[in-house]
């Protein structure tokens, strides 16, 4: 194995053993990881004045911390001192599934992420403002099938300021094709966002965190118009009628 890096699992973020640690024996524990890769022992660690030297301690504060690590069953102790629990199995080489399963996977967000690419191409200028919801755009016709996704997706991260690689390309694709579908417009969404997180002081993480408040928006746009009161008369059903179609179709 090299020694200059050690295989890092995304999924220690969310493993129990790790979680019950505090911030510093989190940190502790991660610093044996890398001490196991650096001296390269199939996961056996150098003597207890070594690791002390090498993080920079005493070793009375080591053993205590290596002690209540231990009760995670992270590491453990042997005759011969501290080794780090299927540490050669967690950098040994992946098993052909596993490397094949990792190849469509980023051979898949490769893919999406060149889609992405295309549809930026479609769009070629969108201004939004945090108060007054002003659109200029320009769009090109043959990159049509693309505009929803990128205007909406353009227009969230405008008004929330969150970072597009923070946000679940899928689950973003699917919030968006639902509230299209919907007939909610960005206008929609970002009055939406506005009132959630200026006004109601709630927190988004993603397109899909607005989809109930833009639908809401969009039936208030959508509201018929209330009938304008005619001096000295009252209003026909069919004028109050053709209003409301009005305000709900368009005049056509």
């Amino acid at each position: 194995m090299a020694e200059y890096w050690i295989k890092l699992y995304h999924e220690i973020l969310n493993d129990p053993k790790m979680a019950t640690l505090p911030d510093r024996l989190w940190r502790r524990a991660t610093e044996l990881f890398l001490l196991a890769g650096k001296y390269d022992n199939d996961g056996h660690l150098p003597e207890t004045k070594q690791i002390a030297w090498e993080l920079h301690m005493t070793t009375a504060k080591l053993d205590l911390d290596l002690r209540q690590i231990a009760m995670t069953g992270i590491i453990h102790q042997e005759e011969g001192g501290w080794y780090v629990e299927n540490f050669s199995k967690r950098q040994g080489p992946s098993p052909v599934k596993e490397r094949v399963k990792q190849f469509r996977e980023r051979e898949k967000k490769q893919k999406y992420y060149e889609n992405v690419t295309e549809m930026k191409r479609g769009v070629t200028q969108i201004q939004i403002t945090d108060t007054d919801i002003d659109t200029d755009i320009d769009i090109d016709v043959e990159a049509t099938p693309a505009k929803p996704f990128r205007l909406f997706m353009d227009a969230f991260i405008n008004a929330t300021h969150l970072p597009e690689s923070r946000i679940n390309p899928q689950r973003a694709l699917d919030a968006i094709d639902e509230m299209t579908k919907a007939g909610v417009t960005v206008e929609d969404m970002t009055r939406a966002i506005d009132a959630l997180m200026n006004k109601g002081g709630y927190s988004i993480s993603g397109p899909w965190s607005v989809i109930n408040a833009s639908c809401i928006q969009m039936t208030q746009r959508l509201r018929p118009a209330k009938p304008a009161a005619k001096e000295n008369s009252m209003m026909s059903y069919e004028e109050f009628e053709k209003i409301a179609h009005e305000a709900i179709h368009g005049k056509q």
